[in-house]
């Protein structure tokens, strides 16, 4: 996954996990003025998403700071987006990669996850794929799809590890029954080919045909050449 599409996500998982219904905005943030960390969290939703207040991206990457600051790891995470997608402060590799660190010590998946793309995609800092992988390898095992498919094509690719297709084949398993159309159709492709599994084209076809269902045009499209074939 590219970087970028990787910090997309992230926001977008990230808003998901914005309370549905709106905070009392005055309750909350006395709570995080006598330092609870998850009120601070939720005014900087607030304030991220104008929802009670004014959209302010400003006074959302503060009050997040502080939340971090309290070793809240959604706060720490948050923090790490606004400087990786230059909300309002100044875009700095360097400071996104502390704060996606801190996210994932305090085990927030998607920290791991971001701070794993930073060391092993980011143009900016010089790449380090073991260190790539271990944020993946984390991400993964804190049941995050996404860090399964990265830490698959780490295998698939052999950057940090040694390449190891059956690894990858295992990977993409995990992170397609987690439904993430980029494992099934990794997946439908190693059964394809051949690589790591045995070959398997029934079984290709019903992971592209999953893919499909799950969003990836490119499954659908290797769903319907198999389905032609003749292939049940």
């Amino acid at each position: 996954m590219a970087l970028r599409t990787l910090i997309v996500f992230c926001l977008l998982n990230v808003s998901l996990l914005a309370k549905s219904q709106e905070p009392d905005i005055d309750v909350e943030l006395s709570r995080c003025i006598l330092n609870d960390a998850e009120a601070c969290v939720n005014v900087g939703h607030s304030y991220r998403y104008g929802q009670g207040v004014s959209q302010d991206y400003s006074k959302a990457i503060g009050f997040f700071t502080k939340a971090c600051n309290l070793d809240n790891a959604e706060g720490c995470f948050r923090t790490g987006l606004s400087y990786a997608l230059d909300e309002v402060v100044s875009e700095d590799s360097s400071k996104a990669i502390g704060y996606f660190r801190k996210a994932c010590d305090l085990d927030n998946a998607l920290g791991c996850n971001a701070a794993g793309s930073f060391y092993g995609q980011n143009e900016e800092l010089r790449p380090d794929y073991g260190k790539a992988t271990d944020f993946y390898t984390k991400a993964c095992n804190l049941g995050l799809a996404d860090g399964c498919f990265d830490l698959g094509v780490s295998y698939a690719d052999g950057e940090g590890v040694r390449q190891d297709y059956g690894k990858a084949a295992d990977l993409y398993t995990k992170a397609c029954n987690l439904d993430l159309a980029g494992g099934c159709f990794n997946l439908g492709r190693s059964y394809y080919i051949g690589e790591g599994v045995r070959e398997d084209l029934i079984q290709a076809k019903e992971l592209f045909g999953k893919a499909c269902d799950l969003g990836s045009q490119n499954g659908c499209h290797n769903y319907k050449a198999l389905n032609e074939q003749g292939i049940k």
